[in-house]
């Protein structure tokens, strides 16, 4: 079985999240950097015992569209796969907003 560590991270935020997620599985790692532009993505294909984390953030319910487009290209061939959706720096940016409106009234 081999981890595979799929992010889309452009502020590093997503890949500590997945980082964090994959520390305890004691298996081969491998990691593929969606926003990497140089990167063929049809070159990798899974198999039946992979399990892949796929994580991107999320804007308005979606994901970057280069995330989108990077992910139809890999080859699942019934690997398992786990999704994040990284809306966790939206919400602590949310909070420090509404901290910051309080702090002024």
């Amino acid at each position: 079985m081999r981890l595979f560590q799929i992010y889309f991270s452009p502020t590093g935020g997503t890949k500590k999240i997945v980082d964090f997620m994959s520390r305890s599985w004691d298996c081969e790692k491998v990691e593929i950097d969606l926003s990497n532009s140089l990167e063929d993505f049809s070159g990798y294909i899974f198999g039946e015992n992979d399990v892949c984390l796929v994580a991107a953030p999320v804007f308005g319910g979606r994901v970057p569209m280069q995330a989108a487009l990077n992910i139809r290209k890999l080859k699942g061939n019934g690997a398992k796969a786990v999704l994040i959706e990284n809306q966790i720096q939206i919400i602590v940016s949310d909070i420090e907003a509404i901290c910051e409106e309080k702090s002024r009234a």
